[in-house]
């Protein structure tokens, strides 16, 4: 199983405060070490953490009553390495003393609540908060019982939970609460924990003490299942060295272990979905920064879990993971793509901000557009087979037009525009969006016009210079309409304005020479060659070889002027000045007129186009009226 470097965890600098930003200099200059310490910590060393930890608990035994200056940089630095590795459940332990010496109890219970929501799978901690409420606040039963029960559903399933287990018994056996603790030990003796055998003696001995409140089971067979299932699973749970954070890289026998351990206990069906679920969380503890365990979650959950706790498994991960790891977050968004139609008002709100989030790890990954776009359509602009044609038209139109204005406003040429493609746009992905646009209006509207307007406007944006996507859909186009004037001069522009990768360049004239052979016709070719035509682009018989990987290859084609020479009135003359007729051309292509395939065949016979405009009435242009036009 592949290793993984430690991370940089997700983590909101926006919020973080300077620890030392409110302290004076006389202060600062006597703790140079605490100072020096926290500047230059290494988030990603474990030992520089104890290090900064260490010199700040000293601070509070220096100072007996520090001023509330002190007091705010202590928890500011407990809290900005806490709210990095929430899973360091050893600093929890220290900021709750730091705060009962810095402001008694209150204080110290407060980090403790904060600990076990940040860190809600951590025994040690469910226990020393479950102690303190104990201690402490022993006549508020309701919430110690409240508690109990949600420590129950976090820890209870864990394997060396006795601790826990222990210390509920005792307080409703204090409480005199028969019935609870009977319920009690109906719970634990259906689960598979390490101290099994001690709770059935317990529960044997309970049940004579206390015959009212005698169980429905069979509590010999149901312990007999349950030492069955711990005997199982010891061979797995004894193997187990590492069950708690930390920023080392977990050995290799350690992460088998725990992915063998997983895949035995999924498949069986004795095991609840409680147990199994308690197995991956203990194992996201050391293995928080593993991707294949959080994929392997993620997969179970799906087919076991409520859509709630699906996506409290995707944020989690999202949020735990190296920033690297993409495969885990893009199933989070295949899994809210595929949600869309039972939870649409839930999914609106997460994938828009669960992208927005996405695109500021990754600004250039297009991917991440191409989701936030297929989402606008299915929440915005959904149609179905049920509509009529008309209103699936419409909303086809009302996307384009949408995406339209979004892209003007990106642009700075409107003030109109939607926050939630906005946020998500920028100059790495805009040209995905505008080539959207272009295939909703070429291929769904069929608006070939609109569509040639498009190109021509965007494709004079600085920012689509170098936009693979944007290029290739404009090569295409001009294939499908046989432009061949427009696609030479797109490929003289190749290197000098529009700059794409060498790669890209040669497979687009390897394309198109082709594609010239197989399409164009002998009087397409010659009218480009004819000597009075000023060149404008590179012969793509001869001279287009010659920019293959060299793509600032501009041959001797002259600065090029978006005219085509058939249209050209000197060609409609033919010689014959003031005369213009419209003439017949073979259409022909060229690869029929040279090629080794018809050595043995006589070559086809030739074919026109124009004929009609044979018999045409000649336009006759008086050029002497016409010089004397003023402008002309």
């Amino acid at each position: 199983m592949d290793q993984t470097n430690t991370p940089v965890l997700y983590f909101n600098d926006k919020n973080k405060k300077d620890a030392l930003g409110d302290l004076d200099v006389a202060f600062l200059r006597d703790n140079e070490r605490w100072v020096e310490a926290y500047k230059t910590v290494q988030w990603n060393d474990i030992t520089s953490l104890d290090n900064l930890i260490k010199r700040t608990e000293q601070l509070v035994i220096k100072y007996k009553n520090p001023n509330s200056a002190i007091k705010i940089a202590i928890e500011r630095i407990f809290e900005e390495v806490l709210g990095r590795y929430p899973l360091l459940f050893g600093y929890w332990k220290k900021f709750t003393a730091v705060q009962y010496q810095l402001n008694g109890l209150e204080k110290s219970l407060e980090v403790l609540s904060t600990a076990v929501d940040a860190f809600p799978h951590s025994l040690e901690l469910w226990c020393d908060y479950l102690n303190v409420l104990l201690a402490n606040s022993a006549d508020k039963i309701d919430h110690i019982r409240t508690n109990f029960q949600l420590g129950k559903k976090q820890v209870g399933y864990q394997f060396l939970s006795h601790p826990f287990w222990d210390m509920y018994i005792k307080f409703e056996t204090d409480q005199k609460q028969w019935e609870n603790v009977a319920e009690l030990y109906q719970s634990i003796s259906k689960i598979p924990l390490h101290q099994y055998a001690r709770y059935y003696s317990s529960y044997k001995a309970f049940l004579t003490q206390h015959p009212e409140v005698q169980p429905t089971d069979d509590v010999e067979k149901i312990f007999a299942k349950t030492q069955k299932m711990v005997n199982e699973i010891w061979k797995y749970e004894s193997q187990i060295k590492q069950s708690f954070f930390n920023l080392s890289v977990v050995g290799e026998k350690e992460l088998d272990n725990w992915d063998t351990y997983l895949s035995f206990i999924i498949k069986r069906s004795e095991y609840s979905k409680d147990l199994v679920k308690s197995v991956f969380e203990r194992c996201l503890i050391p293995c928080q920064f593993y991707e294949y365990f959080w994929l392997k979650y993620a997969s179970w959950s799906k087919n076991t879990s409520s859509f709630e706790e699906n996506i409290d498994v995707f944020e989690r991960g999202s949020k735990s993971l190296p920033l690297d790891k993409k495969q885990f977050r893009y199933g989070y968004l295949e899994f809210l793509k595929l949600s869309m139609r039972r939870n649409k008002e839930f999914v609106r709100h997460m994938i828009f901000a669960v992208l927005e989030t996405y695109v500021k790890y990754w600004p250039h990954d297009i991917q991440l557009m191409a989701y936030c776009l297929f989402s606008i359509k299915r929440l915005n602009f959904s149609s179905s087979l049920t509509h009529e044609d008309q209103e699936i038209l419409k909303q086809q139109s009302d996307y384009a037009s949408y995406l339209e204005k979004n892209i003007n406003h990106f642009l700075g040429k409107s003030f109109e525009g939607d926050h939630q493609l906005l946020n998500i746009m920028n100059k790495s992905n805009v040209a995905l969006v505008i080539v959207e646009l272009i295939k909703v209006t070429y291929l769904t509207l069929k608006n070939n016009i609109k569509t040639k307007k498009l190109f021509t406007s965007f494709g004079a944006t600085p920012l689509l210079q170098d936009s693979v996507t944007f290029w290739l859909m404009y090569y295409r186009f001009l294939k499908v309409s046989l432009d061949f004037s427009e696609i030479e001069i797109f490929i003289t522009r190749l290197g000098t304005d529009i700059f794409l990768p060498t790669s890209i360049s040669n497979d687009i004239i390897t394309d198109y020479k082709s594609f010239y052979y197989t399409n164009a016709n002998i009087m397409t070719h010659e009218q480009s060659m004819i000597q009075n035509q000023p060149r404008r682009t590179l012969d793509p018989l001869v001279e287009i070889d010659l920019k293959i990987n060299d793509p600032q290859f501009k041959g001797t084609t002259e600065k090029y002027v978006k005219t085509e020479w058939q249209k050209s009135p000197v060609y409609k003359e033919n010689g014959h000045i003031g005369i213009s007729i419209e003439r017949p051309s073979i259409s022909n292509t060229i690869i029929e007129q040279d090629s080794k395939l018809f050595e043995n065949t006589p070559p086809a016979l030739p074919t026109f186009k124009n004929l009609e405009k044979m018999n045409k009435t000649p336009i006759y242009i008086d050029h002497s009226i016409q010089d004397l036009t003023p402008g002309s």
